[in-house]
């Protein structure tokens, strides 16, 4: 087959596009067959906003694995007032957020970054202005944009 050594794997999404991207690289990093078309010793990196939760403990558990060995990468942003991140967890118990979680709580603060958790955060906002992509984009501090996955996960011990 063909050397994709030289490649790395990101997908990304908003809303339900997050959702979807987080399960494909939950998906293709944990699928065997997919391991001959993958780059070599790099893990699928999935960058998702407003990202719904989409799966139990015993998926979040199967996702830490896959991190642990580095075949996956996912990176949460999340935003202060935005209710789709954990609104389903608190509709229907048990629904968990694997990833490192990269909590933006207002234009002049430092994110709020942790492992395999969602911080829970209301405000005093129109919650469809804090979950447009237009408001996470502009919410984001640039040194926060130009770190790399392993940055952030370096700070994590997995």
């Amino acid at each position: 087959g063909m050397d994709y050594s030289d490649y790395s794997l990101y997908v990304t999404g908003h809303s339900l596009g997050g959702a979807l991207a987080q399960l494909f690289a939950f998906a293709i990093a944990g699928t065997k067959r997919a391991q001959s078309f993958l780059p070599k010793g790099k893990p699928i990196i999935a960058v998702t906003y407003a990202s719904p939760e989409v799966g139990n403990k015993g998926y979040q558990t199967y996702f830490n694995e896959l991190e642990k060995n580095d075949q996956v990468r996912h990176l949460r942003v999340s935003n202060k007032g935005d209710l789709v991140p954990f609104g389903l967890g608190l509709l229907v118990p048990g629904y968990k957020q694997p990833g490192v979680n990269i909590h933006v709580v207002g234009e002049e603060k430092e994110p709020d970054i942790a492992y395999d958790r969602t911080k829970i955060a209301f405000a005093f906002a129109n919650p469809l202005d804090m979950h447009s992509p237009n408001t996470y984009r502009n919410r984001l501090p640039n040194h926060i944009i130009e770190k790399s996955a392993e940055d952030f996960y370096s700070d994590f011990d997995l």
